[in-house]
C-alpha cells in the first residue's frame, strides 16, 4: 500500500539533516528524551498507587439495620400517597 510511502524532497533534505547532527548531540538529546519519559511513567505509577485504591475502595457502606416496613392489610383499601 502506498499510503504512507509518499517520497517527498522535503523528507529527503530532513532526514539529511539529522544524519548531519553528532552522534554525541544525538545521544544527549535522547538520554534527556529517556530521562522525561522516565519521570513521566514514575508520575504515572505514583497517581495509580495513589489514587485507584481510593476508587476501587473494597468496604461497602454501611446500612442502617432498623429500616421500618409497613406491609398493609389485605383487606384494607390502598392509601396513596
Amino acid at each position: 500500500m502506498g499510503f504512507f510511502n509518499r517520497k517527498d524532497p522535503a523528507d529527503q533534505a530532513q532526514s539529511s539533516k539529522r544524519a548531519a547532527v553528532p552522534s554525541e548531540v544525538q545521544a544527549a538529546q535522547l538520554r534527556g528524551r529517556a530521562r522525561r519519559r522516565l519521570a513521566g511513567a514514575v508520575a504515572l505509577v505514583l497517581a495509580a498507587v495513589i489514587i485507584l485504591p481510593m476508587v476501587l475502595d473494597s468496604q461497602p457502606v454501611p446500612v442502617a439495620d432498623n429500616i421500618p416496613i409497613r406491609v398493609p392489610d389485605r383487606n384494607t383499601p390502598s392509601n396513596p400517597r
